[in-house]
């Protein structure tokens, strides 16, 4: 056999006669050996061109110089390695040392992530470039150069059994080595994201009281009771009353942005009247629409209709949306809240006459933290924070929200929500807290 360069020590007996096993199905016999040994000199002096000419074909096939390049390789030592391992096939029987080079060879493959179909070719190149060579060298001996090729390829079966039992073997254990890393690599970000939502729900608290005592003072001031603040001191406060409101609905967006993450948010649920809730969203913008110059109107199309769900967040999401449209319209825009029922199912949907939305905004804009490269680019206040709790709000209630739009031709923002009834519900009684999340909607059990 050729020189020891192969750890054996992890082959013991047992995996060594089963290895051999694989020999006795391809039945090479110690006649066959014999004559391949008879060949060893020559396949000493020919294995260095042969090497050469089957990285030749190699290195044509697509992808292979970046298999190379991953491994830290070069063509050199890939035609020395492969010299070796040709010359080895003419060493005699297989032993621990042969057995060990094509257990290397399969582990090797594996880390580099040579595919099997890449076996496939290779011996076929043995056999259009190695066999011709033999049959060359006992071209006087036809029924000799038959039986050396004959024995090859059983040499070349056995070897595809062994590196391919080490190669699914390794590939196996590296896939487990990855699993155990994503896992580690998956518990640390879950640490990680549960910090942050710590962070940010106890940084918006403590920023909410100071702020809450800020507004307060700025409302007793605004009031001018005394008489003695002027115009400029007045367009000042209301500044300060603006912009902390703004504030204000940024750190309640963390605070919903916190309790979404870490799955902590609930849901009120009652029956909501659809015309009321969609009425008190356009009282509650109607001065600051108005200020801009744009108008806020609210059309129907069906009677007296309700749902189920959590009103204060079905607000939460119309006047999010509401809020959106007035702020990417200009001056004398028509804002509409259009209401629409069909198949028991509630449509709500915010038409604008922005700057319209481009296809790849449209398909992100429910995204955490996404802002078009529009919005970007204007400086227009947000945070892309707000459309994705108005998703996560809208999902919790068994619903859907989606945006048609055109670039220069406005958008409309539609919340679809199941359950529409169109008569008044029965209200009893009942001095019991509402049920905080939908495994209330559960029957009871005995």
């Amino acid at each position: 056999m050729s020189e020891n360069r192969f750890d054996t020590s992890k082959l013991d007996i047992r995996e060594f006669k089963a290895r051999l096993d694989y020999l006795e199905l391809t039945e090479l016999t110690d006649t066959d050996a014999r004559l391949l040994q008879s060949l060893s000199s020559w396949a000493d002096s020919v294995a260095g061109d042969f090497a050469k000419k089957f990285y030749d074909r190699q290195f044509k096939q697509a992808g292979f110089v970046k298999i190379v390049e991953a491994a830290g390789s070069n063509r050199q030592r890939l035609e020395g390695a492969q010299a070796a391992y040709m010359k080895s096939l003419f060493d005699g029987l297989p032993d621990a040392q042969y057995i060990a080079m094509r257990q290397h060879i399969g582990s090797l493959h594996a880390r580099i992530d040579v595919t099997p179909d890449w076996y496939i070719s290779s011996y076929q190149w043995y056999a259009e470039l190695l066999y011709p060579m033999v049959r060359s060298k006992l071209r006087l001996k036809r029924g000799a150069a038959n039986r050396a090729v004959l024995a090859i390829s059983k040499l070349l079966l056995f070897d595809q059994a062994i590196i391919m039992d080490e190669y699914v073997k390794q590939v196996v254990e590296l896939a487990r080595e990855r699993q155990e890393m994503l896992d580690k690599e998956n518990t640390e970000l879950q640490r990680l994201d549960r910090s942050k939502n710590e962070f940010l729900s106890g940084l918006s608290h403590e920023l909410k009281t100071p702020l809450a005592a800020m507004l307060g003072f700025t409302n007793i001031l605004s009031r001018n009771s005394d008489k003695r603040l002027d115009p400029d001191h007045l367009d000042k406060l209301n500044r300060i009353d603006r912009n902390g409101r703004r504030l204000d609905t940024l750190i309640a967006d963390l605070l919903d942005l916190s309790k979404i993450e870490s799955k902590q948010i609930t849901l009120s649920i009652e029956s909501i009247n659809v015309a009321e809730l969609i009425d008190e969203v356009r009282a509650s913008f109607e001065i600051i629409v108005s200020g801009k110059g744009q108008s806020l109107v609210a059309e129907s199309d069906h009677g007296p209709a309700w749902i189920t769900g959590d009103r204060g967040r079905i607000y939460q999401v119309v006047s999010n949306l509401v809020s959106n449209a007035s702020k990417y319209s200009e001056k004398g825009a028509e804002i509409v809240i259009r209401s629409e029922t069909l198949a028991k199912r509630l449509f709500v949907s915010v038409i604008d006459e922005g700057p319209g939305l481009e296809k790849q905004d449209q398909d992100r804009l429910f995204d955490l933290f996404y802002r078009t490269a529009e919005a970007e680019k204007s400086a227009t206040p947000g945070t892309g924070i707000g459309l994705y709790i108005c998703r996560k709000i809208v999902e919790m209630h068994g619903g859907e929200i989606s945006v048609v739009s055109e670039r220069g031709s406005g958008a409309t923002f539609t919340v679809k929500l199941p359950g529409v009834e169109y008569t008044a519900p029965v209200t009893i009684a009942d001095d019991r807290p509402r049920f905080q999340n939908r495994l209330a909607d559960l029957p009871a059990t005995a």
